[in-house]
């Protein structure tokens, strides 16, 4: 048995004993016990602790946020005991609403000009947003550290505490690289930049790495003004582990350099902490190279690096080594260890909420499944993770996961010809003709053949509409011949509003108007959306980007994995063929699309990319797909 699984067994022992003793005490004072009475306390003491076991976490963490917010978030910090205790509570307000609460300590620190407290109070809160997986925060909460830096520089404390302050700046550009921008998601940088102008903290964001390419050459430079000055040899070697780590690449020269200023440290868990990354940084190593020679000798390596994390009890990088022995397995074929792996690391990094280890084994556990074939065991891994990343609102993680439970298959059709389209009312509704219901009927028994042919379930297949007449009786043609599929209204589906001059009106009626002038250069590709819009927006045309966030609401919360139908009108067919082309709405590549009524787009996912591409022509099935000019 490891000794993780005695120590999780004896502190659930614990719990039964802490439990045990008051009852079997009151229980003496009242009555004579006798066997029966014994074992039932026992029972009993066993499932409050299970309960207590299963529940405190939660009952500490709801105790914590009131606490919190009682004491108005935080006091200044004035030591690193009260530091420590007071991230505790940062740790529990990652649930909170409002994430930007969380800047609010270090944010308070600044306004009341305590700026080593604001420096301390963000090296304590950096460490959190990492185990938590909230890069987004950590790059502000560096921003503000910087910020601190910059305004404590300019105090007379800071003139006769060079070293100090030299010390400070060197540990946030060395040992919190989760600051840099290059983490991040492109909704996360345009929230980012919002933030930072808001508050006017430009200039300290561009003291961050922008790209991924800007660090190591950061750390070359820092790690040498550090050499210089013949101290700090904890910081240096950290600077030594970022280059080789980023690059991944057998740096003798740097190696060497490293395994001299570790044995320089005087701290002796300092020196053995540092002694297990160098270790499980030659296995990655070793990995990165694809050395099939040397996997034995890495994974001796990952061995020896967890012995020392234990020693010192360091989980936080102890859960690290499962992911790399598991990526390892799988590299030199052992399959199932690579599994188990993966799952221990899963469970490890949930139990002790290091959030972004927890991602990483969450897409090894996919990606191992999706190898053999097992979609719907990766889609329960994908579904876990969707769930986490929402609940701490990681929406870079949230992104990265759903994609994994986006259907492989997305038809877009158009409603087959109604009466208003015969009477060339624009944006307006009425039945389907009689050719239109043809058309709709032969079209659903070639989808009906497609998906037969292809072993697909008609359990598998969405159907989503919304609103107009013609669109619900397109999607009751084609539940006829599809009877076991599912059928949705999603209100994100609903028609562009064009405003007051043209929704409902007779193309005969407004051909001399203006307004029909400016849609109609629209539909012949003469000038774009957002020209069409700033042309009409008085008389109350929706306005483009509002549009284009109904796609995304639909689109990111759409998840299954069989068949998706989507039937709509005109507008909505354009909207979601450019937003699945990746054509914005504010690119001069958004124009009018002509899909014929009854007519039909197929889009198919790429399991590499996870985007979606436009199927050919399928001569098998003979289904006319609508094709675009890419």
């Amino acid at each position: 048995m490891s000794k993780r699984r005695q120590k999780q067994q004896s502190s659930f022992l614990g719990y039964i004993l802490i439990v045990f003793a008051p009852i079997i005490s009151v229980y003496q004072l009242a009555s004579t016990s006798g066997p029966v009475a014994l074992i039932v306390i026992l029972i009993l003491s066993v499932v409050i602790a299970a309960l207590l076991k299963r529940f405190y976490p939660k009952i500490e963490r709801y105790l914590y946020v009131r606490k919190a917010d009682k004491e108005k978030y935080f006091p200044i910090l004035e030591s690193e005991e009260v530091a420590y205790s007071r991230v505790l509570i940062l740790q529990t307000l990652a649930y909170v609403d409002d994430e930007t609460r969380l800047l609010d300590p270090i944010i308070q620190a600044i306004d009341t000009k305590k700026y080593k407290d604001a420096i301390k109070i963000g090296l304590f809160s950096s460490s959190i947003f990492l185990r938590l997986g909230k890069h987004y925060i950590r790059v502000l909460n560096g921003i503000y550290v910087l910020k601190a830096i910059s305004l404590y520089q300019h105090t007379e404390e800071a003139a006769s505490q060079q070293e100090a302050k030299s010390y400070a700046e060197y540990y946030i550009k060395v040992n919190d690289l989760g600051w840099s921008q290059y983490k991040l998601e492109p909704n996360e940088r345009t929230r980012l930049r919002q933030y930072v102008h808001e508050k006017g903290l430009g200039a300290f964001e561009d003291s961050l790495c922008k790209e991924q390419s800007e660090v190591s050459p950061m750390l070359v430079k820092t790690r040498d003004r550090l050499q210089d000055e013949r101290k700090f040899h904890y910081l240096i070697c950290q600077a030594d582990r970022h280059i080789l780590s980023f690059d991944l690449l057998d740096q003798r020269s740097v190696m060497q350099a490293l395994e001299t200023e570790i044995n320089k440290i005087s701290n002796k868990d300092d020196r053995k902490r540092m002694m297990a990354n160098l270790l499980f940084l030659k296995a990655e190593i070793v990995l990165k190279k694809n050395d099939h020679d040397q996997f034995k000798t890495a994974l001796s390596l990952i061995d020896d690096a967890e012995r020392e994390y234990e020693l010192i009890r360091d989980e936080d990088r102890q859960v690290k080594c499962y992911n790399l022995r598991g990526r390892i397995h799988f590299a030199e074929g052992a399959r199932e260890k690579a599994k188990q792996q993966f799952k221990l690391g899963h469970d490890e990094s949930r139990r002790i909420a290091r959030y972004d280890e927890f991602y990483k084994n969450i897409k090894s556990l996919i990606e191992f499944h999706l190898s053999n074939n097992e979609e719907e065991e990766a889609r329960k891994y994908a579904a876990e993770g969707v769930s986490v990343a929402s609940a701490h609102r990681d929406s870079a993680e949230y992104n990265r996961f759903i994609t994994y439970l986006k259907p492989k298959h997305i038809l877009l059709i158009r409603h087959g010809e109604s009466e208003k389209n015969v009477r060339k009312i624009i944006s307006g509704e009425g039945s389907l003709t009689q050719i239109g219901r043809s058309d709709i009927e032969e079209l659903s028994a070639r989808i009906k053949s497609y998906i037969d042919d292809r072993g697909f379930k008609q359990e598998d297949v969405f159907i989503y509409g919304f609103g107009k007449k013609q669109v619900s009786e397109t999607v009751t043609i084609l539940q006829k011949l599809l009877p076991q599929a599912h059928s949705e209204n999603n209100e994100n589906l609903l028609p562009v509003t064009l405003g007051e001059k043209l929704q409902g009106k007779s193309e005969s009626d407004l051909i001399q108007s203006e307004e029909y002038h400016h849609l109609d250069l629209w539909r012949d590709k003469r000038i774009s959306i957002q020209e069409l819009y700033e042309r009409n927006k008085e008389s109350g045309m929706e306005a483009p980007e509002k549009f284009w966030e109904r796609a995304e609401s639909f689109f990111n919360n759409l998840s299954n994995s069989g068949f998706v139908i989507i039937v709509c009108t005109t507008s909505v067919s354009i909207l979601l063929t450019h937003y699945l082309m990746n054509n914005r709405y504010d690119s001069d590549r958004y124009k009018a699309i002509d899909v014929p009524l009854g007519g039909m787009v197929h889009f198919i996912k790429d399991e590499k990319s996870d985007t979606y591409s436009l199927l050919n022509r399928d001569t098998n099935t003979n289904i006319a797909f609508f094709e675009l000019e890419r």
